[in-house]
């Protein structure tokens, strides 16, 4: 169980932790790895959705939670209405604004179907004519717009 705490990411390599808890400094340690990871893959410049912004821990970590439970639960499903359907999805959506900016990451590390969830977060969505069903273009879209609207730091 992860400890209550905030977790600041202030560069590529940076990152500063409110809790004497070690369970959050390695939280906060594992998602800087993952940041990395994407950054050496050449995926972009340190396009996290990390970078200048303080979360919650425990929101995070619950985060993590539902969405590998989500993934794992819906691997082999083939219908859109029950992969979006599912209950992690639906719990991860409950979750509310703040986790706009963990599902743009999870585009940018590895792609999902996170675009109803992000549809129905969002006030302004960005504009997909023609791209349905397109996995790869559609989150681009999403990253671009997360981009543009503050979710995620530009890429270089």
């Amino acid at each position: 169980m992860v400890a209550a705490g905030t977790i600041k990411f202030t560069d590529s390599k940076s990152i500063t932790t409110e809790s004497s808890d070690l369970s959050c400094c390695n939280f906060a340690e594992e998602i800087l790895l993952q940041t990395s990871k994407v950054a050496a893959g050449g995926a972009s410049t340190i396009s996290s959705g990390f970078l200048g912004q303080t979360f919650d821990v425990l929101l995070c970590d619950k985060f993590k939670t539902l969405a590998e439970r989500w993934k794992a639960e819906t691997i082999h499903m083939s219908s859109l209405s029950d992969i979006e359907g599912h209950g992690a999805y639906q719990e991860i959506i409950s979750m509310g604004q703040a986790v706009v900016p963990l599902i743009l990451r999870e585009l940018v590390i590895d792609p999902d179907w996170w675009f109803m969830a992000l549809d129905s977060l969002v006030d302004t969505p960005p504009p997909l004519e023609g791209d349905d069903g397109d996995l790869l273009r559609l989150s681009a879209k999403w990253v671009d717009w997360g981009e543009s609207n503050g979710y995620l730091p530009p890429t270089q």
